[in-house]
């Protein structure tokens, strides 16, 4: 008679919070991490408090850990608390087995089956996730209308900054109208 043991692979999330601006460590960035779920249904899932598998905190190295995932099932990552001067609208994470659901909403996904290892080598899911920064801009408008000589400078213009790839600008008078 023989009997068959089972080996149960685990793996550890490492999650670091860095600011987008600089990679400087974010401290006290709260995160729910939910699961497990199987594979290819962890985007579909209802997060409930009942599906929570650990509330983590970043330090002040910026880095929050949780051990004894199972390996072959899939968790949910969501940022829940931003810090003061950060926010969660526009964070990017990464790493290979992770996939953006919303904003501030990661599917932690199954690693590929030949990073499969035992739990004694460590398989480590390093995430890292930028926030942009809450920056102040100053702006000041320059008009080249010889000193409004026409007489139609407007009273007031509004200007809108995005946060993408490339930094664009939109200025609109007090009438609506776009102002380069």
């Amino acid at each position: 008679m023989t009997k068959d043991i089972g080996y149960n692979l685990k793996r550890k999330l490492e999650l670091t919070k860095v600011s987008r601006v600089d990679g400087k460590p974010v401290e006290g960035a709260e995160f729910k991490i939910y699961g497990p779920f199987v594979h290819d249904t962890g985007k579909d899932q209802e997060l409930s408090d009942s599906k929570i598998a650990a509330v983590l905190t970043t330090g002040a190295n910026g880095k929050a850990e949780k051990t004894g995932l199972q390996f072959f099932m899939e968790y949910v990552i969501v940022e829940t608390g931003a810090v003061e001067g950060f926010g969660i609208e526009g964070a990017l994470a990464e790493d290979s087995n992770i996939q953006k659901l919303e904003e501030g909403k990661w599917l932690l996904k199954v690693p590929g089956f030949k990073a499969a290892v035992p739990e004694d080598t460590g398989y480590v899911d390093a995430v890292t996730v930028r926030d942009p920064e809450n920056i102040e801009v100053e702006v000041e408008k320059i008009w080249n209308d010889e000193e409004d000589a026409n007489s139609d400078r407007p009273l007031s213009i509004e200007v809108m900054l995005y946060t993408d790839e490339e930094c664009t600008a939109e200025a609109n008078d007090a009438d609506g109208n776009t102002v380069e």
